[in-house]
């Protein structure tokens, strides 16, 4: 019996730990989106798939990308697109690796 609650608490707080980040791509293309990443993921470091800040066809309105800095690991890759007034990446300066690590 003890055996079983073990191995179901082991398996619950693995997926506690993942449910603390966005499960696949993760898509940000305004200022606000960027920021409620922040208060949707508090814990989050490690985006499970690609990250995409900005939009492919047209400008955004990011500015910063301060509220991304707990951000440590992307899995797959990091896009920056058309975004103008993007002057400094200061948001990400946490990120240690791109790609699966």
């Amino acid at each position: 019996m003890k055996t079983s609650i073990l191995t179901f608490l082991l398996l619950f707080s693995c997926c506690l730990l993942r449910a603390q980040c966005p499960v696949g791509n993760v898509f940000l293309t305004s200022q606000n989106e960027v920021n409620a990443f922040h208060a949707n993921w508090p814990q989050c470091d490690t985006i499970h798939g690609d990250l995409f800040i900005g939009k492919a066809n047209e400008n955004s309105n990011i500015a910063s990308v301060v509220a991304l800095s707990r951000i440590k690991h992307i899995d797959g890759s990091l896009y920056i697109w058309n975004n103008t007034n993007l002057i400094r990446l200061s948001g990400l300066h946490n990120l240690q690796q791109t790609g699966k690590h």
